[in-house]
């Protein structure tokens, strides 16, 4: 869960501005290459959130949750078995709850 949450949060997080950098004597140039590991079988997870958590539902302050439909629909066209369908929502959500809260907490 700590890496999926990682990822999560690396692919909802601001880059930092120019401004907050050179306070701190950096440059955007000193971050190109940084990297998360994503372990193999968290591959699929990754996937499945790229393909389809952008279907974010909307509340006053910002997203609240992601529509389970397309998830679902995707999930179906994967064939899933019972075991994969959930450790693959499972990792899904916790995703969808690292990305929630790095957007919300701008």
């Amino acid at each position: 869960a700590g890496k999926l949450k990682a990822i999560a949060h690396a692919l909802y997080a601001p880059d930092p501005s120019e401004l907050e950098l050179a306070m701190l004597g950096l440059t955007l140039a000193d971050f190109e290459g940084d990297e998360i590991e994503v372990w193999p079988e968290n591959w699929p997870i990754v996937k499945l959130f790229r393909e389809v958590g952008a279907q974010f539902i909307m509340g006053g302050n910002g997203p609240v949750g992601i529509n389970y439909v397309p998830l679902f629909a995707r999930m179906e066209n994967l064939r899933l078995s019972p075991e994969d369908w959930d450790e693959m929502f499972l990792g899904f959500r916790v995703m969808e709850s690292a990305a929630i809260a790095t957007i919300n907490s701008k």
